[in-house]
């Protein structure tokens, strides 16, 4: 049995699960999947102006499964994530990235 990890925007599901404004995610790893839960794990994350990603936390709030292993997965993934740097950018942005953690 595999899985399949699928991005979704938080306002759509036709774009890909990346949202910082108008600044796009350059470089996006998947979480790897070493859990046996499925569903959604919304991240809120932390961008500088140079892009990188600082800090990530669960958003709960739109959130469908919270258990650990996924969280992880999804934080870790998350603070890999790098954004188009913006040297006019506010010093720190705050936006999401959604993770749908399907089986196949």
């Amino acid at each position: 049995m595999g899985f399949r990890i699928a991005f979704r925007s938080p306002n759509s599901y036709s774009s890909d699960g990346y949202e910082l404004g108008d600044r796009k995610a350059i470089r996006k790893p998947k979480p790897k999947y070493a859990c046996n839960e499925t569903g959604r794990v919304v991240i809120r994350v932390w961008v500088n102006a140079e892009g990188e990603t600082y800090k990530a936390e669960l958003d709960l709030k739109n959130t469908t499964d919270t258990s650990p292993c996924l969280v992880r997965e999804a934080k870790a993934a998350a603070l890999k994530t790098n954004w188009l740097a913006d040297e006019n950018a506010m010093p720190t942005q705050i936006g999401s990235i959604i993770y749908n953690f399907r089986k196949q």
